[in-house]
């Protein structure tokens, strides 16, 4: 199991702001992806596009990855 957290880890980050959007915007269907994808990436890590689906990751440069929900895109790394 690998952990997945919001960069920076404050209430300004992006990646809350959008998350927050997701939800706001009723469209349930992206929520869902979005909570589904991210779950899977704490389960599966960087084995995702074998374990779970094809192109669900991927990457774009050296430690620079980008998770590919249906409707939007997440760019994250990994730490050790």
């Amino acid at each position: 199991m690998y952990e997945v957290k919001p960069y920076p880890d404050i209430d300004s980050a992006l990646i809350k702001s959008l998350m927050v959007d997701i939800e706001e915007s009723g469209d349930n269907r992206n929520y869902n992806d979005f909570i589904r994808y991210t779950t899977k990436l704490e389960e599966h890590g960087l084995d995702m596009n074998e374990k779970f689906k094809r192109q669900s990751i991927r990457k774009l440069e050296e430690h620079m990855y980008e998770l590919r929900p249906k409707n939007f895109r997440i760019l994250f790394t990994y730490k050790d």
